[in-house]
């Protein structure tokens, strides 16, 4: 199922002054993951913002990526529960 945001959100996305079409394209994703939620989808675009996060070197964006790659299953089957705290471990050492 595709996803878009609305017109508003766009407008308002696109008018900021990003410094980078790079630097848009980590901020589009990580608002992805917040709008549309820890659905099914959430593991597909916490990959991205993995590879995304380790491209750019940016190892805050690692650590949250795999925090909500772990809530789907978590969520929906009550398993990754090890992958979770995993995820905050990491987070908290940071």
């Amino acid at each position: 199922m595709a996803r878009s945001w609305s017109s508003e959100a766009q407008a308002a996305f696109d008018s900021y002054p990003w410094t980078s079409p790079a630097e848009k394209a980590k901020a589009r994703e990580e608002a992805e993951l917040v709008a549309f939620g820890f659905t099914a989808d959430c593991a597909d675009y916490a990959a991205r913002a993995i590879e995304l996060g380790t491209e750019f070197g940016d190892p805050d964006v690692v650590v949250r990526s795999r925090f909500y790659a772990a809530l789907p299953s978590v969520r929906c089957s009550d398993t990754g529960w090890d992958e979770l705290e995993a995820a905050w471990r990491v987070a908290m050492a940071s």
